[in-house]
């Protein structure tokens, strides 16, 4: 059985509620991921997407220095454990229509993230019904496996990274 901690991506970087939009967005480019886990003294808070960013931040950029990622980020995201069977989560993200889930340990920490294009590397290895939701869900373009590039790591940092 394949779980989550065989296709997340580890320790990628992360914003806190009071990190500008900015911030967030610059860690996004870096990273090359299209969301981060939102976390207050190791716990997860939130998520934060460039979706929320464009469709609830206001059109002048300026803003974005100042502007505060806890307006706009969703509370309380769709999360995951990294023993969880992949499967489970596959259908976890299409039941909630969401492209990126936080992943935690068992102590609630925050390990990394898992995504639809995460996902999408590995549909081979998901079961018919769950590959079926999943692509009712996206669309079978959203599932199209894509070659593998590998895990990211990194340790934690002060500074909002892992």
């Amino acid at each position: 059985m394949q779980t989550i901690a065989d296709i997340m991506s580890y320790g990628l970087a992360a914003a806190t509620p009071q990190s500008s939009l900015k911030d967030a967005l610059e860690r996004m480019r870096d990273a090359r991921v299209g969301a981060l886990p939102v976390r207050e003294d190791e716990r997860l808070v939130g998520i934060v997407t460039e979706e929320d960013i464009r469709q609830r931040a206001s059109a002048d950029e300026a803003d974005w220095d100042s502007k505060p990622v806890a307006q706009v980020m969703t509370q309380d995201p769709v999360w995951c454990f990294d023993d969880q069977p992949a499967d489970d989560v596959l259908l976890l993200m299409a039941r909630h229509a969401v492209r990126h889930v936080p992943v935690l340990d068992r102590n609630m920490r925050i390990e990394g993230m898992v995504s639809l294009t995460d996902m999408a590397n590995r549909v081979a290895g998901f079961s018919d019904e769950v590959r079926q939701e999943a692509e009712r869900v996206f669309g079978p373009e959203q599932l199209a496996s894509t070659p593998t590039h590998g895990h990211r790591t990194s340790t934690s940092t002060a500074d909002g990274r892992f």
